[in-house]
């Protein structure tokens, strides 16, 4: 036996005046701010987890005189599970200094993703203003995110002339909008003095051009082939070293640091981990000049030592 839910009004909305109500679900009048918009909707299906379900799509109305040629529909995504988990996102600018007249602040992007399968997500930016203020959504583009790690190489974002001077912080993120992110990142840059009479804008159309030309060249790395340990670097360090950890699947992983002696210093990770490659971070804080072992095991799968030296 079928069940149906309704998820919205089976009886229309009461919006003479075109203001949304039923909290902000859509609404389609001929006048007043709501009249003739495309407005995204969310739904959460938690409640439904493990059952089947199927969606179905009606168009009612009680007036007699409706013209009304019926429901459009665009776009229309059903994810399983959260964008909020297995991405790493992280931004470089490249060039950010900006002169008084304005120009344009470059900068790249990685883009990592853990998770099992490809998802369509959107990309989205905001600046900082050195008064506190924001500006944006820049541009929110629409991004394919596969499994393994995706680059993106100078990326431009322009800075009109009648920005005022200071320091800025500009902010990208990967999830969906409105409100769901699954990673971001940011970084600074300068801009040095104002023109008030000059022009430019922050919506240049050269952003979402260069983002989707990016989208479609960038070179994706696949996940590692096979387990392993990379070298750390810097080595000798002070006051701490990275050192990158290799898994081409997800796998119970145990990262220990170890003295001369055969004692167990510091725990990096005990536990599970996706697959890709990890950086682990081990920091000089409690350990004394001398050298030290990382060792990195999976039962059945990966025991591989890598030497390190502290020096102070």
């Amino acid at each position: 036996m079928e069940t149906w839910e309704v998820l919205i009004p089976d009886m229309g909305y009461n919006d003479p005046d075109g203001v949304f109500i039923n909290g902000y679900q859509p609404c389609w009048n001929n006048s007043g701010p709501g009249a003739g918009v495309w407005t995204q909707v969310n739904y959460s299906l938690g409640q439904y987890n493990g059952q089947q379900i199927w969606l179905a799509f009606r168009h009612t109305t009680n007036e007699s005189n409706n013209t009304y040629s019926g429901v459009t529909i665009d776009d229309l995504e059903v994810n399983v599970g959260t964008p909020a988990t297995g991405l790493v996102l992280q931004l470089t600018g490249t060039n950010t200094t900006i002169p008084p007249s304005g120009g344009t602040v470059l900068f790249d992007a990685v883009l990592t993703s853990t998770r099992p399968s490809a998802l369509m997500l959107d990309g989205w930016t905001f600046v900082t203003t050195p008064t506190g203020n924001t500006v944006g959504p820049i541009f929110n583009v629409d991004i394919l995110v596969s499994p393994g790690t995706v680059e993106f190489t100078d990326l431009p974002q322009s800075v009109p002339a009648y920005a005022p001077g200071g320091v800025y912080t500009y902010t990208a993120y990967i999830g969906l909008l409105p409100g769901i992110v699954g990673a971001q990142d940011s970084f600074t840059f300068t801009k040095i003095g104002t023109d008030p009479n000059g022009g430019g804008s922050w919506y240049d159309e050269t952003w979402a051009t260069a983002m989707q030309t990016a989208s479609s060249t960038a070179s994706t790395v696949k996940l590692p082939t096979e387990f392993g340990l990379g070298e750390a670097y810097p080595n000798p360090f002070n006051p701490s070293t990275s050192i990158k950890l290799f898994l081409p699947v997800a796998a119970e992983v145990t990262v220990q640091v170890f003295n001369v002696m055969g004692q167990e210093v510091k725990t990096l990770v005990n536990g599970q981990l996706e697959a890709g490659s990890h950086t682990l971070t081990v920091e000089a804080e409690g350990l004394s000049s001398g050298i030290y072992f990382v060792r990195a095991t999976s039962a059945g799968k990966l025991n591989e030592m890598r030497k390190i030296t502290l020096i102070r």
